[in-house]
């Protein structure tokens, strides 16, 4: 029996070197589970940061998405304006086409009066030529007019003086006369 006691206590001692090794390889797991355990709340405190991040994220998508959205009418309200730009610019041309073509009808008619301006300046100029040479006619005539208004009042003058002479000359003799008739009468 003592050998069955040495047995059993041999096996209990080697029992004993395995409790002893299991509690040994338990420390060392709680050891681990408590460095893990360590982990585990970095890793929840990390997530908890990162779903704060995330949170910011997302509201900054938000405010981008917004910011899209007004850079988008933006656009669209750019690209009405330059819709409008363009029918004004057609129009423009349309009206500058208009312009020179009007521009042009207006060369051709200003051709036209420079041509009757000439012609007309050429009229003027034979007119003022024949107006002098008239002018001089004329005034040769007036001189030849005064030439003989002079003598003919000189010739009138000298009527003058005889028909005076002679009006002096019948009233003597009327008076003559007048007497002689009277005298006859008396």
């Amino acid at each position: 029996m003592e050998e069955s006691l040495q047995l059993i206590l041999s096996k209990l001692e080697n029992v004993e070197g395995e409790i002893q090794g299991v509690k040994s390889e338990l420390q060392l797991i709680k050891a681990d589970q408590k460095e893990m355990y360590a982990e585990l709340q970095e890793v929840k405190t990390d997530q908890k940061e990162m779903r704060a991040e995330l949170q910011e994220v997302k509201a900054d998508q938000k405010e981008m998405y917004a910011e899209l959205q007004e850079v988008k009418a933006d656009q669209k309200e750019m690209r009405a304006e330059l819709q409008e730009v363009k029918a004004d610019q057609k129009e423009m041309r349309a009206e500058l086409q208009e312009v020179k073509a009007d521009q042009k009808e207006m060369y051709a008619e200003l051709q036209e009066v420079k041509t009757e301006v000439r012609i007309i300046d050429k009229k003027v100029d034979n007119l003022t030529s024949e107006m002098r040479s008239h002018f001089k006619r004329v005034d040769a005539k007036l001189d030849e007019h005064q030439s003989v208004f002079k003598v003919v009042n000189k010739e009138l003058q000298t009527v003058k003086y005889d028909i005076d002479y002679l009006n002096i000359k019948v009233a003597s003799h009327d008076m003559k006369l007048h007497n002689i008739i009277r005298s006859m009468q008396s």
